[in-house]
């Protein structure tokens, strides 16, 4: 693109606009955009540093947060301080386990410093984990790295990726200063169970939650197998100053297909206005959203007295 006609012609046109277009050019076009004047660079840098992602083992995820302090320049830095707003740490597996103990001893590992990438990043809105840690000892070690240092001021917004263990939920949820976290989205299977009470622990504060439930089922076909009045009125008093809270089931219904038919209408209208009485007892709330499971059912079901 940097060398097309109509690079000129973007100069002319005013920030708002050349905003705009840059929401839908590719990172590879933005990158070009850059290199052709200091305004360019002035407006759309800041868009690559929107969202980052550091990504990799144990050893790698290490190695690109040293990198980061090491190897990039004080502008780069200067604008991920100002201009990140989201960043993501996606932890995998080592290939094997030795691997993992060669590193460890050849390279006197202490710390993995997602905390002071967090504390030197005060423009972050959210920090999201996607961990892949089959092993436990990879986890218990990833653990015992993270725990080390001071404790998180922010960012205020907290998600997790694909299923962690309870243990490993929660010591990343409490490595967070009391009071610091609004916002949490929860990984799968944490609407009931051990999940959900590492959760309430920490659930004073929060303004915002996202639930996940996903599960398998040979026989249920209720099109809210997670929702009901019963729960609601748990999260209600475990979570007293929600706003927004969002209940995403994905249960899968089993080998057969079940239907729901005319005569689950009525059930289905009672389970509703069970949940609806419930959720106005939550005065804070101004967000409510859940998910359908897959049962089928006609469409007089939708039609409620």
């Amino acid at each position: 693109m940097a060398g097309t006609p109509t690079t000129p012609e973007l100069a002319t046109m005013p920030t708002e606009i050349l905003c705009m277009i840059g929401d839908n050019l590719s990172v590879h076009e933005i990158k070009e955009l850059t290199l052709t004047s200091k305004q360019f660079r002035e407006i759309f840098l800041p868009k690559l540093c929107k969202h980052l992602k550091f990504s990799g083992n144990m050893k790698e995820l290490t190695d690109s947060l040293h990198a980061y302090y090491t190897r990039k320049t004080a502008s780069f830095r200067h604008l991920v301080h100002h201009h990140t707003r989201f960043v993501t740490f996606e932890v995998t597996n080592f290939d094997d386990i030795f691997k993992m103990n060669a590193w460890l001893l050849g390279y006197g590992v202490k710390t993995i410093p997602i905390g002071r990438f967090l504390a030197d990043t005060p423009s972050l809105h959210r920090v999201v984990f996607d961990i892949w840690l089959q092993n436990r000892k990879e986890a218990h070690k990833f653990l015992s790295f993270i725990r080390k240092g001071p404790d998180w001021a922010g960012p205020k917004h907290l998600y997790f990726t694909k299923y962690v263990e309870e243990s490993t939920m929660g010591k990343i949820v409490g490595k967070f200063k009391a009071g610091t976290l609004k916002g949490i989205a929860a990984p799968h299977a944490s609407l009931t169970g051990c999940h959900y009470d590492e959760l309430a622990r920490s659930g004073a504060h929060l303004t915002s939650l996202r639930l996940n439930k996903y599960s398998f089922l040979r026989q249920d076909s209720s099109a809210l197998t997670s929702l009901n009045d019963v729960l609601i009125n748990r999260i209600s008093k475990d979570f007293s100053q929600l706003e927004s809270l969002n209940i995403y089931d994905k249960t899968r219904s089993g080998r057969y297909t079940h239907h729901m038919n005319d005569r689950d209408r009525y059930r289905w209208c009672r389970k509703i206005d069970k949940v609806a009485s419930s959720l106005r007892k939550m005065r804070r709330l101004r967000r409510f959203a859940f998910t359908l499971s897959e049962a089928r059912f006609s469409k007089k079901c939708y039609r409620c007295p």
